[in-house]
């Protein structure tokens, strides 16, 4: 069985020739190249993790992007929002003012001097 797996070994197997082997040499060249492959698969995983991390990245970079763009329009929303609101209480306020001094005039004529209390917005809103 020895000779079929080493043909060159010399019968009876003598204590010096253990530790001898002459595939020692193919041996190491296997241990070699296996570490030679370790090392370069390590690299491909390595630059596989890194082409990941860099698409990860621009997705994010293009998340981000566009939440960018969906904010600003946004605020410009806000922004014309805030101003409709703005002169609707600016006309709301016109026409309080313009039905106080009809109110009052009207109190005046009808009943004579009277004591006017001004009303503001939310006292109107609320009614």
């Amino acid at each position: 069985m020895i000779l079929e797996l080493i043909p060159q070994q010399s019968l009876p197997i003598k204590t010096e020739d253990l530790g001898k082997n002459p595939l020692a040499k193919e041996v190491e060249v296997m241990r070699e190249e296996i570490e030679r492959l370790r090392e370069e698969l390590e690299r491909k995983k390595l630059r596989l993790v890194q082409t990941q991390d860099k698409r990860s990245t621009e997705k994010i970079e293009a998340d981000k992007a566009a939440l960018q763009e969906a904010l600003r329009g946004q605020i410009l929303i806000n922004e014309e929002q805030r101003r409709h609101i703005e002169i609707l209480k600016e006309a709301l306020e016109a026409r309080v003012n313009d039905f106080e001094v009809r109110d009052f005039l009207a109190r005046s004529t009808e009943q004579g001097p009277v004591s006017y209390t001004h009303l503001t917005l939310p006292t109107i809103c609320s009614v």
